[in-house]
């Protein structure tokens, strides 16, 4: 009888330190995941400003070199 209990015993306490290591190696992985996506939003943030910005300078550039085309056209 007392094996039969050592054996359940040991048997458990294998079960929860098996289960321990994958739960927190689970919850490590999701912090980098986490960490990842973060920084993922933040760089398409200033992707989206920087595009931004540069479509702007493209249209002021644009639109200048319309001004000068039709500059030249009414000078002939």
């Amino acid at each position: 009888m007392s094996w039969e209990i050592v054996v359940g015993i040991i048997t458990l306490l294998t079960t929860v330190i098996a289960i321990g290591k994958i739960v927190f190696s689970l919850a490590k992985v999701i912090t980098k995941l986490d960490d990842s996506v973060n920084n993922l939003s933040i760089t398409l943030s200033r992707f989206q400003n920087d595009n931004t910005n540069e479509h702007t300078e493209f249209r002021n550039h644009i639109s200048e070199h319309e001004i000068r085309i039709h500059d030249l056209e009414v000078k002939r």
